[in-house]
């Protein structure tokens, strides 16, 4: 496989436009990639990812991969969780 191949199965959240400066709002960013399917990578921020809403992982979900700098990703919400996994069909 070449590489530029490779690279077609990983996204990043900067794809999907995530700043990472700590106060714009990269929810959307973040769970628009999630929904690709793909495994995402997460890049070291400026700052860090702002989260305002919970993360939905569901069963086309692969991974978040993060930076060997391991990137900031600050929750800013009250009284919901930070990633929420659903899937339909699976039984706890």
């Amino acid at each position: 496989r070449t590489i530029d191949s490779k690279l077609k199965d990983f996204v990043s959240v900067k794809d999907f436009g995530a700043v990472g400066d700590g106060s714009t709002d990269d929810t959307t960013a973040f769970q628009n990639a999630i929904n690709t399917g793909k495994p995402v990578y997460v890049p070291k921020p400026a700052d860090a990812y702002k989260i305002t809403d919970t993360l939905t992982l569901n069963s086309s979900y692969k991974a978040l991969i993060g930076d060997e700098c391991m990137p900031v990703i600050e929750m800013h919400t009250d009284n919901k969780p930070a990633i929420e996994i659903s899937w339909s069909g699976c039984q706890w």
